[in-house]
This record gives structure tokens, C-alpha cells and sequence, in this order.
């Protein structure tokens, strides 16, 4: 059985185009319209990718973006 995917990663299915760059476009959309707050917690890599059925390295890129622009900030 599938697991459920939150609304904000149902917009990646949709999209079209680089995944990584839909990665990157629908987090930070969701960060600017105040749908992910600060200290929000996003599923992992690993868990996303798996989620949406995609390249892991393909939210790692996305991820990555988001950090050099100060969206994200990991924690270990």
C-alpha cells in the first residue's frame, strides 16, 4: 500500500519539467506562502524521494538550493 502524500508534495506530481528544479520551486512556494514555517519539519531525502517516487538526488539538488538561499537549514 502507498503512502499517503501530503498536499504540498502533490504539486511536484503535477509539475512539469526538471524534478530537482520542482522540488526547489514547490518548497519554496510553500515556505513564502507561509504553508511551511520556520522550524517546520520536512520528510528527509531519502523519505521524499520515496514518497514521490522520484531520484533522491533529485531532492538533494532541490534541497541543496534551497540551502545556499537560506530557505533551509539543516539539523544533525
Amino acid at each position: 500500500m502507498p503512502k499517503p502524500i501530503a498536499p504540498l508534495f502533490q504539486e511536484l506530481l503535477l509539475a512539469r519539467g526538471v524534478i530537482k528544479d520542482q522540488v526547489y520551486h514547490a518548497l519554496r512556494q510553500a515556505i513564502l506562502d507561509g504553508r511551511l514555517s520556520a522550524g517546520s519539519k520536512i520528510p528527509s531525502s531519502r523519505a521524499l524521494a520515496e514518497m514521490m517516487a522520484i531520484s533522491r538526488n533529485s531532492v538533494i539538488a532541490g534541497f541543496d538550493r534551497l540551502m545556499d538561499e537560506g530557505y533551509l537549514v539543516t539539523r544533525k
